[in-house]
């Protein structure tokens, strides 16, 4: 059920009316109905294996508690955390490595046939697996004690905000919540439906609307010139923040109608002046996830610095495989893992700090904007990869995207008609994102939030009321919905 449609305009505000109205001590069970409902409609195929993976978890879990060190749990650890992995890679991998292996085969002059296999992906299946193997990871290390409720512990796997495309919770943050619920707020409550507004606002007015030109970019480079397609390169990189931020905004501020608070998944990556201060704002609950259960148990840093640049690596080929079964996705991750390691060897001291250049001396300003402008150069070179359909497309882009700098005036005027930018198309597309540029760039130092909130009360209805006219000027000509959320086929 995409999160901009008139069902789930519907199946919220049902949800929060009866979430209330139930005693405390049954809203777990409200929470669980509600998502048990948003998967069946979505995608009643995903309930067998997800409901399977839940119930084996649980159990292996109660196991580690009852006999933490003894060798059958053992076994059943490895077996607990196999069963979902497994099942991610025959839906997910299967027939990319019958692919693969057919392509290497060939090269070696082997008369090789990729298996065709069509199995349907189970909705969520790559977050909520992560959900399932970090609480049986945490109960293993006995960093978090083991779900005693069967209910509470669905209802954990389940949650229907962050079930399609996360942010992926950690058990020791929402499994609290879920066995002792806050009261209502309508505090909370009020921030939660600006988060969503938000969230919409990034996914309708501005993801959407810049998908119209990367789209067509990417359909038919050869129909653009070479600025085009490094201004359609430089708009993939703000239209994949937006959409993804914007689900984020809209699954964080759900939970909080329910009173419930997720993690933090975006913290303005735009303005990220490192690799590593980008994905330390980018996709957060992931890139911990990856650091926390794969570069930290590959030995991190902890074995020399040769090791340390490999486990950097591997960590960031197994993101990008995450992502998507195709060599662009590894290609992707490959390009962040290399660039981190470049970038500790040539700033082994690094450390950055939120907080805009302006603050700095002159010189230390104008290189914190010359760090960040190489920052997002590498990060919109990577999403080429990313967004390509196969390796020789992405190169093929890059390549000739990489000569804009030679007539880069002459060539970006005949982007702009290239791409039909009319003063009015001009306006439409950059005065949003100048918006949530500004935005962002508060939420550096304060929150925005509470800046609107502050303003005089004219000032603050314009502001809802400019944004609540944008969104129903996008979105009532769609009739039912905006374009699914880019993260949904992950």
């Amino acid at each position: 059920m995409n999160f901009i449609t008139l069902s789930y305009a519907l199946f919220l505000p049902a949800v929060f009316a009866v979430h209330w109205a139930a005693p405390a001590r049954f809203r777990w069970a409200t929470v669980l109905a509600a998502s048990l409902w948003f998967v069946a409609a979505a995608a009643p195929s995903a309930l067998v294996p997800l409901l399977t993976a839940a119930a084996l978890a649980w159990a292996a879990g109660l196991a580690f508690a009852h006999r933490p060190g003894s060798w059958g749990t053992k076994v059943l650890f490895v077996f607990a955390v196999t069963e979902p992995l497994a099942a991610l890679a025959v839906f997910k991998y299967v027939g990319f490595a019958s692919e693969l292996a057919a392509s290497i085969g060939r090269a070696c002059g082997l008369a090789l046939h990729p298996v065709t296999v069509t199995l349907a992906l189970p909705l969520g299946i790559s977050f909520w697996t992560f959900s399932i193997v970090s609480y049986l990871a945490d109960v293993r290390r006995g960093t978090i004690p083991a779900e005693r409720h069967p209910g509470r512990f669905a209802a954990y796997v389940l949650f229907f905000p962050k079930f399609v495309a996360g942010p992926i919770e950690r058990a020791g943050r929402l499994l609290p919540q879920l066995a002792a619920p806050e009261p209502f707020s309508c505090a909370r409550a009020s921030l939660g439906m600006r988060q969503m507004a938000l969230g919409v606002f990034r996914k309708a007015v501005v993801a959407d609307y810049l998908a119209t030109f990367t789209d067509a970019a990417f359909a038919s480079p050869g129909r653009f010139n070479s600025s085009a397609l490094l201004f359609a390169a430089i708009l993939y990189s703000l239209q994949i923040y937006n959409d993804f931020a914007g689900y984020s905004d809209i699954a964080i501020g759900s939970a909080r109608l329910l009173g419930f608070e997720l993690s933090d998944n975006f913290r303005a990556p735009v303005f990220a002046r490192s690799l590593k201060d980008f994905w330390a704002r980018w996709h957060i609950s992931l890139s911990t996830w990856f650091r926390d259960y794969v570069y930290i148990p590959l030995g991190g840093s902890r074995r020399g610095v040769w090791r340390t640049r490999l486990n950097l690596l591997a960590t960031f080929v197994l993101s990008g495989l995450w992502h998507g079964a195709n060599l662009t996705f590894v290609a992707w991750g490959a390009i962040h893992g290399l660039a981190q390691i470049a970038e500790k060897a040539i700033f082994p001291r690094d450390d950055h700090k939120d907080g805009p250049p302006s603050r700095r001396p002159p010189l230390a300003a104008a290189g914190t904007v010359l760090r960040w402008a190489a920052t997002f150069l590498v990060v919109t070179a990577a999403w080429i990869f990313f967004r390509a359909d196969t390796l020789p497309d992405a190169w093929a882009y890059l390549t000739k995207a990489s000569h804009a700098w030679q007539s880069p005036a002459a060539g970006m005027a005949r982007a702009f008609r290239q791409f039909a930018i009319t003063p009015a198309v001009a306006a439409r597309l950059f005065v949003p994102l100048l918006a949530l540029g500004v935005w962002d760039l508060i939420s550096l130092r304060r929150d925005p939030f509470g800046l609107v909130e502050r303003l005089p009360s004219v000032a603050r209805w314009i502001v809802h009321a400019a944004a609540v006219a944008a969104i129903l000027y996008v979105l009532l000509p769609l009739g039912q919905s905006a374009r699914d959320f880019v993260y949904f086929r992950f």
